[in-house]
């Protein structure tokens, strides 16, 4: 759920053309399915690491990535079918979040995360 949120924060720059010229509705739809695993990918850094500065970490690592990409001159003939954002990369994404999501840590046991003590109002 939180993927598909994520994925319509970048709905109106996606619909401005920004990283899918020409693909405004297919755009929205490959967006949100990239977010939906790069948040598992990112969930599974936190129920693993206890923390939420990996998973920031790597969502910032990923954003530079880009940004230095596109820096460079890197620019995919169509992007709605090249790897990263594109059909090939979000296949591979799929591939890699459905590896993680078999781990037990998403069932509770083998997580890291420590259960917070209940704490009484008053």
């Amino acid at each position: 759920m939180l993927g598909v949120i994520w994925g319509a924060w970048h709905w109106p720059i996606i619909l401005m053309g920004y990283n899918y010229p020409g693909h405004a509705v297919l755009g929205v739809v490959l967006m949100t399915l990239y977010t939906m695993g790069l948040a598992v990918v990112l969930g599974y850094a936190v129920l693993r690491s206890g923390s939420v500065l990996l998973s920031a970490y790597l969502h910032g690592l990923n954003n530079q990535v880009v940004a230095y990409l596109v820096a460079i001159g890197f620019r995919p003939f169509d992007a709605a079918y090249a790897f990263g954002i594109g059909t090939y990369g979000i296949a591979t994404l799929a591939v890699v979040a459905g590896i993680l999501l078999s781990d037990p840590a998403w069932r509770g046991s083998g997580s890291s995360l420590v259960e917070p003590e209940p704490r009484l109002l008053g």
